[in-house]
């Protein structure tokens, strides 16, 4: 089996990462790589693992998509799926993998990606039982929202061929000077084509977050979300070569059940890319070695922030501590 190779890449969350704590982006993209080998240092393997913890608030948004992601496999293979049974089998896992995570399965050999690693079984944070019962009832409402969407309405009426469920794209994008490339990485939770053969581009949200589509910010910066879609439309363009005014896509909140479309036009592709490129530049002037790909944790500076660092998976091994 052929060696992994850690590649640069840029994604929307490696790009947030890095503006938040360059310590933390550290950790997360390099400090844990071959942390899975059983000839890795301890520092390294205790790195592999934390890089899997997830709050219970990531972990609900998780559960959310799987469940979907259930759902919508189980209509493409024209299976009739039962609401209550779907609803109550979600529930059943996340009791059985929030069990698992509580007596820490994933410090077991072998059994860190592969068990539930919540932040705050591993570092001890008190969480009352009504909590974790109101989080749960969270993860109902969605999937009930869920099955109230136009977007769930609509695709029943495109054949399930047309359907794209999950789609993970790699793609490299070839830089406007130098004759490089950077790798662009972007997880889409849905993609069909619509009767009018548009691509159609759909990402469930389970967060407070923004609820109104599209636009930037007071500083003329992209949204988080805003930033996601135009990466999702550029992925679109290069990956289907789809022209971009033939792209749409949606955000849907099923928490606050706001579908909010965001304009994916010849415009938004290109700030999406201009971005890519730009972060993708002061990303690399961090590596000691930009050919090789080669990082130095002593060369990313920490926040040193108490809101990034309360919640930070690697804060027991990062030396840099809020004021």
């Amino acid at each position: 089996m052929a060696e992994l190779v850690n590649e640069f890449a840029w994604s929307v969350s490696r790009a947030r990462t890095f503006k938040e704590c360059k310590r933390q982006y550290y950790y997360d993209v390099y400090g844990f790589w071959n942390g899975w080998r059983d000839d890795a240092p301890e520092e390294t393997k205790e790195l592999y693992v934390l890089h899997q913890l997830k709050t219970r608030w990531m972990w609900a948004g998780e559960v959310v998509h799987n469940a979907i992601q259930r759902y919508l496999e189980e209509l493409k293979r024209e299976h009739p799926v039962e609401s209550g049974a779907w609803r109550a089998d979600t529930v059943q896992r996340m009791r059985a993998d929030w069990a698992n995570s509580r007596r820490k399965l994933y410090r077991e050999p072998g059994m860190a990606k592969r068990s539930l690693a919540l932040f705050e079984h591993e570092y001890d944070v008190e969480v009352a039982q009504e909590k974790w019962r109101d989080l749960s009832g969270m993860v109902e409402d969605c999937l009930m929202a869920f099955e109230d969407t136009k977007a769930l309405e609509n695709l029943r009426r495109v054949p399930s061929s047309d359907w794209t469920i999950e789609e993970f794209v790699k793609i490299p994008l070839r830089e406007p000077e130098g004759g490089g490339s950077v790798l662009m990485l972007a997880k889409m939770d849905f993609v069909y084509r619509t009767r009018e053969r548009h691509l159609r581009i759909i990402d469930w949200k389970t967060g407070k977050g923004e609820s109104r589509g599209g636009g930037a910010d007071a500083n003329d910066d992209l949204s988080d979300t805003a930033l996601q879609m135009g990466a999702y439309g550029l992925a679109a363009v290069e990956k289907w070569k789809t022209a971009p005014d033939a792209v749409e896509a949606f955000a849907i909140n099923l928490r606050t059940r706001a579908e909010a479309p965001y304009p994916v036009g010849p415009q938004e592709v290109e700030r999406a890319r201009a971005r890519l490129f730009d972060d993708a530049k002061e990303m690399r002037s961090f590596l000691r070695d930009p050919g090789s790909n080669l990082a130095i944790e002593d060369d990313y500076p920490g926040a040193a922030d108490p809101d990034i660092c309360r919640w930070c998976g690697f804060r027991r091994l990062c030396p840099v501590r809020p004021a």
